[in-house]
């Protein structure tokens, strides 16, 4: 702490103390980095929250390794210990994996850093919307006598569906 001893001419003293201070040398660290979720769809809210171990400056500024442009977090809240941030993924949000790879961090002591993430927090986005086109059929009727009730759909997809679902139904 911090002591002030002040004395004047006649030879009164007087002694003030403790003033508690904190020598910091050191920018802040995360305890805790989480997505509310690891993919998202069109229009799925995504909110990333992390937790530091001192008080912040500033809000942190994130850095992201993706395969193209800004997904568009923005600053949710902050606390003097905490940032949230809010994604809504929409048509122009970036397809694939992103991760967050950095922050930079300044504190209340002005104590500033880049602090470099492993895999804390990865979201796989997609927002593509599947679209169907070139519709057709073998027929325009179909009946359930034999010979007449074959069906055959064709059509196009916008892209692939290996891990989604197709239902066909008349």
């Amino acid at each position: 702490g911090v002591s002030i001893a002040a004395q004047d001419g006649a030879g009164n003293l007087t002694v003030v103390s403790p003033a508690d201070v904190t020598v910091d040398g050191s920018s802040p660290q995360p305890l805790e980095v989480s997505l509310s979720t690891d993919t998202a769809r069109f229009g799925t809210a995504v909110t990333l929250t992390v937790l530091f171990d001192e008080p912040l400056g500033v809000a942190p500024t994130l850095g992201w390794e993706m395969p193209a442009g800004d997904p568009g977090f923005v600053l949710l809240s902050e606390s003097a210990t905490s940032a949230t941030y809010l994604l809504v993924t929409d048509a122009t949000t970036p397809n694939g994996d992103l991760r967050l790879a950095t922050i930079d961090v300044e504190d209340v002591a002005g104590n500033a850093g880049q602090l470099v993430l492993d895999d804390e927090a990865t979201l796989h986005i997609d927002s593509i919307v599947p679209e169907v086109s070139a519709l057709a059929t073998n027929r325009p009727r179909f009946s359930a006598v034999s010979g007449f009730d074959d069906v055959s759909v064709t059509f196009d997809l916008n892209e692939d569906l290996t891990d989604g679902d197709l239902a066909v139904s008349f």
